[in-house]
């Protein structure tokens, strides 16, 4: 019997590197759901390509855990990561770990939010035990979209040190020398997973002309570049759900941003049929904008909705057949059957208590003013000059639809807080509007 080397009786180490998309982060769970996951940018790829160029340079070995939605969309980057010589698997990190109740399992979360990762490494290195170090591969990609929704807790604890990871993975092969499961943990070998090539995108085309009804879909923008590319992806998926009873025409109406929210927009729909560009010479405000894109679009139905996804563009497809006998349909988180999530209590306070104030003043049975997702008859809008262009012109054009004897319905549906960017709506500036146009149409001024 031959004598065990030092070496070999040293513990061994594993490193998992679980391949999601940065979206699919645990702590943004509350803010993103599923339905957001399609519209959102994909950087999986590029933060895949990192881990393989850090492990190469430190001729490293780990063990790549991937989940359905992955490998359904990006089977290219499995086999890249299997031809590498690494260990693909489609179990849950968790479910094998189980199965090691004798190894120590290190978060690389934990490590990156440790001021001194580096240290928290080496101690492990001495404490001579097994350890499983777990990063998620979307810890590498420090330059992912930052989610502005949800508590300032759980947005520190997915982008807090991601810059240190680089540093943290490198300190952990030198000292730990980590191989990939099987290897470190005597792992019966899997089958490498090559996962499912995702299907070809669709030319983006207008629907056939035999659709039932034509649409005109404004979506007023100011300073959003961040969701240029989230919001077109969920019109596409709006017009793919609807094909088979309208065609749609997005007219998308840039209010005079400061930032590169217009040139992000001829990028993203160069050469679309079924999209307009409008551009304001000067900002006017989000409900000019609104009834500029309602003016320029050749449809008699048209709809609105805000660009940052805090009402889901496929509820339009309810609230079109509502339209019948109606001159507009509002989305309405604050009705009974409405629900609300992740909006800022102080703003829903604000919300739901001036559209209860314009409820008792317009004697209205209308639970939501204040929404801008809405379908409208094109000739009720025509000619509507308001006294307030900005946040608070979505209030008055109900209210003077309302005083013109038009009928408005509500849809319940569900109100979020936006994931990219910031609002820029002025609170106080908003209130007192409100307050002001209140005292108008007591007076009888708002007609």
């Amino acid at each position: 019997m031959t004598a065990e080397s030092p070496r070999d009786a040293l513990p061994r180490h594993g490193l998992a590197v679980v391949v999601e998309e940065w979206f699919q982060g645990q702590a943004l769970a509350s803010v993103i759901q599923r339905v957001h996951w399609d519209r959102l940018d994909s950087r999986v790829e590029l933060a895949g390509a990192a881990w393989l160029a850090l492990l190469e340079q430190d001729q490293a070995k780990a063990t790549f855990f991937v989940d359905a939605f992955v490998a359904m969309h990006h089977g290219d980057l499995l086999a890249r990561i299997a031809s590498k010589g690494h260990e693909v698997r489609r179990d849950r990190v968790e479910d094998v770990l189980r199965e090691l109740p004798a190894v120590r399992v290190v978060d690389g979360g934990d490590l990156r939010r440790d001021q001194d990762g580096a240290r928290a490494i080496g101690a492990l290195a001495e404490a001579h035990v097994p350890c499983a170090i777990v990063f998620r591969s979307w810890e590498l990609d420090s330059e992912q979209p930052r989610v502005t929704a949800g508590s300032k807790q759980d947005r520190s604890r997915h982008y807090d040190g991601l810059d240190r990871v680089p540093a943290i993975v490198q300190k952990a092969i030198g000292l730990l020398a980590p191989l990939d499961f099987a290897a470190a943990f005597s792992l019966p070998p899997c089958a490498t997973v090559a996962g499912s090539p995702a299907a070809p995108v669709a030319a983006r085309e207008p629907q056939a002309a035999n659709a039932t009804l034509r649409v005109g879909v404004v979506v007023p923008m100011f300073d959003e570049e961040e969701n240029v590319d989230y919001l077109v992806r969920s019109l596409d998926e709006l017009r793919s759900r609807g094909a088979d009873r309208y065609a749609f025409e997005f007219v998308l109406v840039d209010d005079r941003s400061r930032d590169a929210t217009y040139e992000r927009l001829l990028r993203a729909t160069a050469g679309r049929r079924d999209v307009k560009l409008v551009r304001h010479d000067v900002n006017r405000g989000v409900s000019r904008a609104i009834l500029t894109g309602i003016e320029a679009s050749t449809c008699d139905i048209v709809a609105s909705i805000d660009c940052d996804g805090s009402y889901d563009p496929l509820d339009l497809l309810a609230m079109l057949p509502m339209l019948d006998g109606a001159d507009v349909v509002t989305a309405s988180p604050y009705h009974p059957r409405g629900r609300v999530r992740n909006v800022p209590a102080w703003r829903l306070l604000l919300s739901q208590t001036l559209s209860r104030i314009y409820r008792l003043v317009l004697r209205s049975d209308l639970h939501t003013f204040t929404s801008c997702c809405r379908v409208h008859r094109k000739e009720r809008m025509l000619g509507m000059e308001l006294s307030h262009e900005g946040f608070l012109g979505t209030a008055e054009m109900l209210v003077r639809v309302l005083r013109r004897g038009g009928v408005v319905r509500e849809y319940p549906t569900t109100l979020s807080s936006r994931l990219l960017g910031f609002s820029k709506m002025k609170t106080l500036r908003t209130i007192r509007g409100h307050l002001g146009l209140l005292v108008a149409v007591v007076a009888g001024r708002v007609r």
